[in-house]
């Protein structure tokens, strides 16, 4: 599925599902609260990186295409364009901001709220 190695695509979708699938099965309030600020900044990260790469022979990262159904012509692609580029810095820069502004809050299910 991941080809010959994980691209930032992979980064950008895995990291948040795999940390809220995590954040689930937290029960203390301040594990799954730290948890939550640690994937955030941890994607916020890898939305930095693919600013980074900006050659074109390094573009191959930003890109990813795998033919899903084969039989029927139906394949899964992500890139990362400019705007693309931008727009997932927006989303990861607001992701922690959101968390900072709610960390001191408590909840019901916080588990359930930071997943």
């Amino acid at each position: 599925m991941f080809g010959n190695s994980i691209t930032i695509p992979h980064l950008l979708i895995f990291i948040p599902v795999l940390a809220g699938i995590l954040t689930f099965f937290i029960k203390s309030q301040s594990g799954s609260k730290a948890w939550s600020l640690f994937a955030a900044f941890a994607t916020l990260g890898v939305s930095v990186l693919s600013l980074v790469y900006s050659k074109n022979n390094e573009l191959n990262g930003l890109t990813y295409n795998y033919e899903w159904l084969k039989y029927i012509g139906a394949s899964f692609s992500v890139s990362l364009d400019g705007v693309g580029r931008l727009l997932t810095l927006l989303t990861a820069i607001s992701f922690p901001v959101i968390f900072i502004a709610t960390y001191k809050n408590s909840y019901k299910n916080t588990n359930v709220f930071m997943a």
